[in-house]
């Protein structure tokens, strides 16, 4: 990541948005700005921002603050934050262009993605965050931003993911607290390494939804509603792949060859769940591929009907429980207790 992209982290996380931006030599230096946006710089980066963080902006004064600044054509960042834009259209911008753009709390009802038309060869992070009334966006129209890094789209109303192009740039897709119920699998996207669709309302994953992303190393998908993971939805094809978050889903049901495609190091969270058995033809292939490296199946939290029936297969070799922490019985016992002290042929050195 460019040294912009990991500026514009570090402002997010600090949370350290400013009505008064301090005074850069880059502002226009006639004063053409008007209200209620300021200029200021963010950081080193020889360009001005644009800070509008007022309850007074509307689509209309957004225009006509763009349209003033006609010395400079340029800029960092341009934050939006408690506007009254409602509906973004196209080309709101002037034709200036933006290296990243954060519209927060905005009351952004529809958002015409080529609304930065100025950026489309130049933007690299696109942040809409808090905009509950937000509850579409056309995604394929992304393409036309040849330079997208990241899209953190979090704490809106959208409700489905459809479209999503090949971009060549792209690297994190955070959509998490929306209202997303479908994603569409993804077309083939080289660079998108960290996806978060957490605290959505997922009901079912389609069948090889990330398999085209051969550089994928998270994929968080907690507290969604899956109660079954079927057969062919979690398949991948990176060698990168660290970790699948499933924490809080209300998981019942996995069905044979539902998770593949996954290394031995990586950390597959099934923390929290309503999973009461582990079928051998579910988590053996998934132990085997950990075997004896870092990768970890965590199951903290779910009722695990422990019985030697079922759950027998797990004395073959002491190792595979190593993969397993936090699994313990329904009755509260752990499972490696439960198979040591009842499960006769158990050979595990505790």
């Amino acid at each position: 990541m460019n040294r912009i992209f990991l500026s514009f982290l570090i402002f997010l996380i600090k949370e350290t948005y400013s009505n008064e931006p301090f005074q850069s030599q880059y502002c226009p230096k006639d004063k053409s700005l008007t209200h209620p946006c300021s200029c200021g710089q963010f950081t080193s980066y020889p360009l001005p921002s644009l800070f509008c963080n007022s309850t007074e902006l509307t689509v209309r004064k957004l225009r006509k603050v763009l349209d003033s600044v006609t010395e400079i054509d340029s800029f960092n960042h341009l934050q939006i934050l408690n506007g009254d834009l409602k509906a973004l259209p196209r080309n709101i911008d002037g034709d200036k262009d933006f290296l990243a753009i954060m519209i927060g709390n905005s009351n952004v009802t529809t958002f015409d993605v080529r609304a930065f038309e100025g950026s489309f060869h130049t933007l690299e992070t696109l942040i809409i965050k808090e905009n509950r009334n937000l509850d579409s966006f056309d995604f394929s129209q992304l393409y036309n931003y040849e330079k997208l890094v990241a899209l953190y789209m979090h704490d809106n109303g959208i409700k489905e993911v459809r479209g999503f192009p090949i971009m060549n740039h792209i690297n994190t897709l955070l959509l998490q607290r929306n209202e997303i119920s479908y994603i569409e699998p993804f077309a083939r996207n080289e660079k998108l390494r960290y996806i978060s669709f957490a605290e959505n309302k997922i009901k079912e994953i389609p069948r090889n939804a990330f398999m085209e992303l051969p550089m994928v190393a998270e994929v968080d998908l907690k507290y969604n509603q899956l109660d079954v993971i079927k057969e062919g939805t979690l398949h991948f094809n990176s060698k990168d792949m660290v970790s699948i978050v499933l924490t809080g889903c209300g998981i019942e049901k996995i069905e044979k060859d539902a998770i593949s495609g996954i290394n031995p190091h990586t950390i597959v969270d099934f923390t929290d769940n309503h999973i009461e058995v582990l079928y051998e033809d579910v988590f053996n292939p998934l132990i085997q591929t950990m075997w004896k490296n870092m990768g970890l199946i965590k199951l903290h939290g779910n009722p695990l009907k422990c019985s030697c029936s079922t759950f027998g297969w797990l004395s073959k070799d002491e190792e595979y429980l190593v993969h397993l922490p936090g699994a313990v019985c329904q009755d509260g016992i752990k499972l490696t207790e439960f198979l040591k002290d009842s499960c006769k042929d158990i050979k595990i050195e505790l």
